[in-house]
């Protein structure tokens, strides 16, 4: 085109595009886009509106054009409305399609995905309390950073600082822990307000909305280290809701009890409860688990019928040595003699517990509560 022929607006473009720098090749494409653009609705582009582009976004997809040259359509008038118009309401309308990028199949012929599989063990410890003994049902899971291979010759370790995609994680727990619920419905018992849902349609209605609901999957690597996270989980898998230390005292009408508010930070949140005696034992027996119901299960390595194997065989592949193991209290070397206890009790004789161990110069993490008085006549 001569200069006398050309339009100013189309010599407006070409300077902008002439300013930023782009290609002879592409200043002819966005040209020849805007030109397209023009010729659809028979009048100048600069005259255009939010429905002309979409009229003509439509025309493009009845047209049968691929995504590259929807996409080459859209860059270019993205370009002319932002740039050479200052018309960003109308480049606001058009967006960019995405195409799904196909691996070639020479190329996974060539390059075959290495087989990181790996057999690992899961220890699993179900919680179901709130410190203040209400109803809070959590599963805490422990999971090696690793595994062992299949052919058992290499440990395989997980990438350094990520173990598992907790969206992928959270998606899967809910919709396996769905279709496990639906499955059981027959063995289920519903009672009160809830007796509607054994008819199996009212309950897979009732639980619809939770296909769609976030589920909380927390996946991260302890602050402390593993041996703070197994000595927390120790202290609650022989435990039913409430040790004996956090209980302050009671009598024939009420209980009083320690419990911890994670609300609050700092010493504020150590706080006292005083219960009616039945509303107590209510809450206690919530937590009571079912006959046959265990609260600790392993999984994987740690399954119990070749835990001692797997986790030797893993020790040798990380090159860990073996636990010591050791006895506080020394055997009698005669039947008849009395073993050498090695913390007996200056009151009586009898075996002490160690129930922790401090520097010197530091406080106790945790204090004795005050003794309670039980009436055992």
């Amino acid at each position: 085109m001569t200069e006398q022929a050309m339009s100013p607006l189309r010599r407006r473009m070409i300077e902008d595009m002439t300013i930023r720098k782009l290609a002879p090749k592409t200043q002819h494409n966005y040209v020849q886009r805007v030109k397209d653009f023009a010729t659809f609705f028979g009048r100048s582009p600069d005259t255009a509106k939010s429905e002309d582009v979409r009229g003509f976004r439509l025309h493009l997809a009845s047209s049968g054009a691929g995504t590259p040259k929807i996409n080459a359509t859209v860059s270019a008038l993205r370009f002319f409305f932002n740039l050479t118009l200052d018309r960003p309401d109308l480049a606001n309308h058009l967006s960019f399609m995405r195409e799904p990028r196909k691996v070639p199949r020479h190329w996974l012929r060539s390059r075959p995905i290495p087989s990181t599989s790996a057999r690992v063990g899961v220890l699993s410890v179900l919680h179901t309390s709130g410190s203040a003994l209400t109803h809070h049902p959590h599963v805490h899971m422990i999971v090696p950073g690793g595994g062992i291979s299949p052919d058992g010759s290499r440990w395989i370790s997980c990438r350094p600082g990520f173990f598992l995609p907790v969206r992928v994680l959270s998606r899967l727990f809910r919709r396996l822990f769905l279709q496990r619920l639906i499955a059981a419905h027959q063995q289920l018992a519903f009672f009160g307000n809830h007796a509607r849902l054994a008819h199996p349609q009212t309950f897979a209605t009732y639980l619809a909305p939770l296909r769609k609901a976030e589920w909380v999957v927390y996946s991260k690597r302890p602050f402390g280290g593993p041996e703070a996270v197994l000595a927390y989980l120790s202290r609650y898998t022989h435990r039913v809701a409430i040790s004996n230390s956090r209980l302050i005292g009671f009598d024939h009408n009420s209980v009083t009890f320690k419990w911890k508010d994670y609300r609050i930070e700092g010493r504020d949140r150590y706080k006292r409860m005083t219960l009616a005696t039945d509303e107590f034992i209510r809450r206690f027996l919530i937590h009571v688990l079912p006959h046959g119901f265990h609260r600790i299960r392993h999984y994987g390595l740690f399954a119990s019928a070749a835990r001692a194997d797997n986790l030797a065989r893993a020790r040798q592949l990380l090159a860990a040595p073996a636990p010591q193991r050791r006895s506080d209290d020394a055997q009698a070397t005669a039947p008849d003699e009395p073993r050498t206890l090695s913390h007996p009790c200056p009151c009586c004789g009898g075996r002490m517990i160690i129930i922790e161990s401090f520097e010197r110069g530091c406080s106790p993490r945790f204090h004795p509560a005050a003794s309670c008085s039980i009436d055992t006549s």
